[in-house]
């Protein structure tokens, strides 16, 4: 299970009554800059829809044109770095190597954690987490002892929340 905090937008300013819809602000219709938008949204599961208004608001109809719809393109559960929880890297390797070689690339991951707890779901499981350890970190461009640190600061992390030294071996 993975849990996402943030903060929690309201219906008026110093008040605990939370806001029910996402508000998209023009910020030119309140004097202000033209082209800037602000985006209040409501809930993680509902981002993508509302990240789609607010296209369709910025983007959509223009000097008697009809709205543009604008489609988001479908990804994979391993686009979305969900992997099974007893995932063991030998099914299709050069796929989701080359999707965790991407996401290291692209979302500026620079340690072993940041890949396996946050930009995936293959720190649910820390047993199996700690096995794949070692081939995850040669997708990164590291030196062995580098290497080493990664992997010694993933069980440190699992140590400290509980995991028996016995599981690490």
């Amino acid at each position: 299970m993975k849990i996402f905090s943030g903060i929690l937008p309201v219906k008026k300013e110093g008040t605990d009554q939370l806001a029910v819809r996402e508000v998209i602000i023009d910020h030119s219709k309140h004097g202000g800059v033209r082209g800037l938008y602000s985006l209040s949204g409501v809930k993680l599961t509902t981002s993508r829809r509302v990240a789609q208004k607010a296209l369709n608001l910025i983007f959509g109809k223009k000097q008697g044109r009809d709205r543009i719809e604008i489609k988001f393109p479908v990804r994979t559960e391993w686009e979305y770095g969900i992997f099974d929880f007893d995932w063991d890297g030998k099914t299709n390797p050069s796929a989701w190597q080359d999707l965790l070689k991407w996401k290291i690339e692209n979302e500026l991951v620079v340690h072993l954690q940041d890949l396996i707890l946050r930009r995936t779901s293959i720190g649910n499981n820390p047993v199996n987490a700690i096995h794949q350890a070692e081939r995850l970190s040669k997708l990164f461009d590291w030196d062995p002892e580098r290497a080493d640190k990664e992997i010694n600061d993933l069980k440190a992390y699992y140590l400290r929340r509980g995991l028996s030294e016995a599981f690490l071996q």
